[in-house]
C-alpha cells in the first residue's frame, strides 16, 4: 500500500511539474509577444511622428514663405503709396504752342497743374524757336529763348506765362523758309521735394491747322462794329444832327 501510495504522489508530482513548465513557457511567450508588439507600436509611433514631423515642417515651411510674400508685397505697396503721396504733392510744369484764343497769333504758353510751387524752371526747344518763326519773329523767339534758358524763377500752382510768338498763319505760309511739322520741348524744374524728373515731349505744329478760332475781347465787338458803319453809309445823314 505503501508503494501505491508513493507510486501516485510521483505521477501528482510529474503531472504538477509538466503543467509549471507549460504555464513558464505561456508566459514566457505572451511576454515575448508583449514584447513585439510594443516594438511594432513603437516603430509605428516613430514613423507617424516622422510623417507629421515632417508635415509639420513643410507647413512650417509654407507658412514662412508665405508670410515672407506677404511682407514683399506690403513693402512694395507701401512704397507705391509713398510714391504717389509724393507725385501728388509735386508741381506738374507744362509747355505748349498754341494758336491764341482769337486764331490771330500763334504764343508759347508755359504753366503750372500741379498743387505746389515749381522753382527754377527751364525750358529748350528742338530745333531752337528762332528757327521755328517767320523771319519777322525771330529776334522776339530768341529773346524768349534767352529767357527761358536762363530759367524762370518760380511758377504758382495754376500760374500760366504767355508769348506772342507771331502771326499764327505764317508759321504755315512762310516764304522764307518751309513749315516746321514738329518741335521737341524739354522741361526741367524743382520741386519741394527738390530735382524733378525731366520731361519730354514733342508738339506737333502741323496738328495747328485749320483749327476753329473765337473772338476774345475787343474783336467782340468787330462785327457790330461793322454792321454800324455799313449802316452809316447807307444812310450818311444818320449820324449828323
Amino acid at each position: 500500500m505503501h508503494a501505491a501510495i508513493k507510486s501516485m504522489l510521483c505521477v501528482q508530482g510529474s503531472s504538477y511539474g509538466t503543467t509549471a513548465a507549460t504555464t513558464d513557457y505561456g508566459v514566457s511567450m505572451g511576454a515575448f509577444l508583449l514584447s513585439i508588439i510594443s516594438i511594432a507600436i513603437a516603430i509605428v509611433a516613430v514613423g507617424v511622428s516622422y510623417y507629421l514631423g515632417v508635415r509639420n515642417t513643410r507647413a512650417s515651411e509654407r507658412s514662412a514663405a508665405a508670410a515672407e510674400e506677404s511682407r514683399r508685397i506690403a513693402e512694395r505697396q507701401l512704397s507705391t503709396a509713398m510714391r504717389a503721396h509724393e507725385a501728388a504733392l509735386q508741381p506738374y510744369v507744362w509747355v505748349d504752342l498754341r494758336p491764341r484764343d482769337d486764331g490771330q497769333m500763334l504764343v508759347l504758353v508755359i504753366g503750372n497743374a500741379g498743387p505746389t510751387v515749381a522753382t527754377d524752371v527751364h525750358v529748350t526747344f528742338i530745333p531752337p524757336l528762332e528757327d521755328i518763326v517767320p523771319e519777322g519773329g525771330r529776334e522776339r523767339a530768341t529773346q524768349v529763348s534767352e529767357r527761358l534758358s536762363r530759367g524762370l524763377r518760380s511758377i504758382a500752382p495754376g500760374r500760366t506765362f504767355m508769348w506772342n510768338l507771331g502771326v499764327a498763319v505764317d508759321f504755315f505760309s512762310s516764304e522764307d523758309r518751309d513749315p516746321v511739322a514738329e518741335v521737341t520741348a524739354m522741361i526741367t524744374a524743382k520741386g519741394p521735394a527738390g530735382q524733378l524728373d525731366p520731361v519730354e515731349y514733342v508738339i506737333a505744329l502741323e496738328d495747328l491747322r485749320h483749327q476753329a478760332s473765337r473772338a476774345v475781347g475787343v474783336a467782340l465787338l468787330e462785327q457790330p462794329l461793322k454792321q454800324i458803319a455799313d449802316a452809316l453809309k447807307q444812310h450818311p445823314g444818320a449820324g449828323t444832327a
